[in-house]
């Protein structure tokens, strides 16, 4: 499920995420019909919050899991840790 899709998800369920400092990710849990779902979820916050830790211990790069789940704001936030050219 790509970043957009999670975010409609919750909403389409009256669901807000909360942001979880341990984690540096938004998270949500709910229960319908006795189950419970959880998800956690990457945007822009959680991404620059990793690419600092990359940054501070000046590792190189940065792996996705899969192109087009991104929002396009990712890409914003990935360019401002690692410039084109660099």
């Amino acid at each position: 499920m790509g970043m957009s899709d999670a975010r409609a998800f919750l909403a389409d369920k009256g669901v807000q995420p909360a942001w979880d400092a341990e984690t540096c990710q938004n998270y949500a849990s709910f229960e319908r019909d006795g189950v419970i779902y959880s998800i956690w979820l990457e945007d822009a916050q959680s991404i620059s919050s990793k690419l600092t830790v990359m940054t501070a211990h000046d590792l190189g790069g940065v792996g996705c899991w899969k192109l087009t789940q991104e929002t396009p704001d990712i890409w914003d936030t990935i360019t401002t840790f690692y410039p084109p050219g660099q």
